[in-house]
């Protein structure tokens, strides 16, 4: 069987992973994997490469993609959707696995109306948010980026007290990394969608945080998704703190996948194309760790929001 491999979204560690467990498995298991590069839209150009298992052995330390990825706006057209499941069925595939979050599920799930082909989804960005796995591939490794970074802040806030340092995260709305970096004790205090605070609530907490240091130094994760660090900053100079932001931004999404990135990249490629290779299973399935172990939920709860469980 031809089996056809994209990478949607935004790329995250652990992709290349996984590609290279697909290629490495489906090759033992008699299949042939064809890469689809640029996400969904390379389906529409035509972009394919065929993997073979010899082509990939350095694709296990690389962050990023080899497939590249992107985002297909129009694919919420039925007609993109008509076009794109014709020309998967063009390229002979006997099924497509994708790599990425939410919004990738619910492309696979709009191309299966117009095609009989198998697709089943990895969970593969940082976010750490699809419904129903408790990991995502990315998140890891970016979580590991979070806390070297934030570990060299510290060299700084110990030898220069009285600062305060905003740290933004990435991760959109989701409160895993600067919630995590707070439960580690790396952070001082984070702020989080999931909890919404009121900015003159943060602000004291924040100032009632370093006069609690005498003399120390003060660290806050803050969501990206929140759109407010630039808000706390003005408030805290305003009140004659020394505050600094630190966005880690995109370096916090790329680097060499981590030892667990990997294992679970292996592990999500075999339960793949397990589900490919199982005739009596649903049609659009996605690939969860939940509770120690691997299942398949179907595309349709992918849309559904992860609750979001911390202690406060």
């Amino acid at each position: 069987m031809k089996i056809g491999v994209l990478t949607s979204g935004g790329d995250a560690p652990g992709m290349n992973p996984c590609i290279a467990s697909l290629v490495r498995e489906a090759s033992r298991l008699g299949h042939q994997i064809v890469g689809i590069r640029r996400g969904y839209g390379g389906i529409l150009s035509g972009e394919t490469v065929v993997l073979r298992p010899e082509d990939v052995p350095g694709f296990y330390k690389l962050g990023g993609t080899v497939l590249l990825c992107g985002r297909l706006p129009e694919l919420e057209e039925p007609g993109t959707q008509k076009l794109a499941a014709e020309k998967l069925e063009a390229m002979g595939l006997g099924a497509l696995v994708v790599l990425g979050g939410d919004g990738s599920f619910m492309g696979g799930l709009a191309l299966s109306k117009f095609t009989g082909i198998k697709i089943v989804g990895i969970p593969a960005t940082i976010d750490n948010n699809i419904y129903g796995s408790d990991y995502t591939l990315g998140y890891d490794t970016a979580l590991n980026k979070l806390t070297a970074y934030i570990d060299d802040i510290t060299d700084t806030g110990l030898s220069m007290g009285g600062r305060i340092f905003l740290v933004e995260t990435l991760g959109a709305r989701e409160g895993y990394f600067p919630y995590a970096a707070y439960e580690m004790g790396i952070a001082d205090m984070c702020v989080i969608c999931e909890t919404s605070p009121a900015d003159d609530e943060v602000v004291h907490q924040i100032e009632e945080k370093l006069r609690g240091k005498n003399g120390g130094s003060v660290i806050v994760t803050v969501a990206e998704g929140m759109y407010r660090t630039q808000i706390y900053y003005d408030r805290l100079t305003e009140d004659g703190y020394k505050a600094k932001i630190n966005m880690i931004g995109y370096q916090q999404r790329g680097g060499t996948p981590t030892a667990r990135e990997r294992l679970h990249a292996a592990r999500f490629a075999e339960e793949a194309l397990k589900a490919v290779a199982d005739d009596g299973g649903q049609g659009c399935q996605y690939v969860v760790y939940a509770g120690g172990r691997y299942k398949l939920l179907p595309f349709a709860y992918a849309v559904r929001r992860k609750p979001f469980a911390f202690r406060a």
